[in-house]
């Protein structure tokens, strides 16, 4: 007859333990250490609200210039195209090492 159940599934304290530590103890120490630099964050309450008025005020109108909160610079898009979407995808080195569009999709389709 079957057992109740698994073999595999019978844990024994030590193991609970463990499997606590690592699903609770070590989460929260990371959460501490990511704390740490995101309290020197330069976003605060304010910087905040400017970020979310920008972003709502390109949203309403797409094709509206915002200048960014942060440094003040105005905000750049790249061109909504199809060519601009595989430019970003790939990484500088990327495209230095196959110079066009069609070179690295015959690299990348030799791969697969």
């Amino acid at each position: 007859p079957e057992p109740a159940t698994a073999p595999c599934a019978a844990q024994d304290g030590p193991v609970q333990g463990l499997i606590s530590f690592f699903f609770l103890a070590v989460p929260g120490l990371l959460a501490f250490i990511a704390a740490i630099p995101a309290s020197r964050m330069p976003i605060d309450a304010t910087a905040h609200a400017a970020i979310q008025a920008a972003v709502a005020a390109r949203t309403a109108s797409p094709g509206l210039d915002v200048i960014d909160p942060l440094d003040g610079k105005p905000v750049v898009l790249p061109p909504n195209t199809a060519e601009s979407f595989v430019r970003e995808h790939f990484s500088t080195g990327e495209w230095a090492t196959f110079r066009s569009t069609k070179a690295l999709r015959a690299f990348l389709c030799s791969r697969l």
